[in-house]
């Protein structure tokens, strides 16, 4: 297991051991070096965005301490990029792009209700691709005046 992936999982554990059995969901997708993590939490909807910021970022704050984290900044010259995405269950359905690229690219770590599952298959039929400015939702051929829900 390489250094990202091993502050990762330190940074979930300690988030799932607050968090406990309001852990619904976990998904992750790493590019370069960089680790992106969908967290589903029951019961976060209430808190605004800037809150879940907050909340992700004192579990990656708490990595700073660890040998692993010296080790990964020695070998890169810089901090480990490690960008947690709380969500509540509900809004998955909300197809956020960043969210449907992350479900359809990423690996789910953990899933016991079967959310990022039925997620996956409702975006079964959009498809993505990599440009060099990131990744592109491709949403196909829409005829004139249709709506898609993203």
């Amino acid at each position: 297991m390489d250094a990202l992936t091993g502050l990762t999982r330190m940074a979930l554990e300690g988030f799932m051991e607050w968090f406990g059995k309001d852990v619904v969901g976990i998904a992750a997708l790493r590019s370069d070096n960089e680790m992106h993590v969908l967290i589903l939490v029951d019961g976060i909807r209430e808190i605004s965005i800037t809150a879940r910021t907050e909340i992700w970022r004192k579990f990656y704050e708490a990595l700073r301490t660890s040998h692993l984290f010296s080790s990964y900044v020695e070998e890169f010259g810089t901090a480990p990029r490690i960008v947690g995405i709380l969500l509540s269950p509900e809004e998955v359905d909300y197809h956020i792009p960043w969210v449907v690229h992350l479900l359809l690219q990423g690996t789910v770590l953990l899933d016991p209700k079967g959310i990022l599952k039925k997620a996956r298959e409702v975006l079964k039929g959009v498809k993505t691709f990599q440009h060099r400015n990131g990744a592109v939702v491709v949403m196909g051929d829409l005829s004139k005046g249709e709506v898609v829900d993203l």
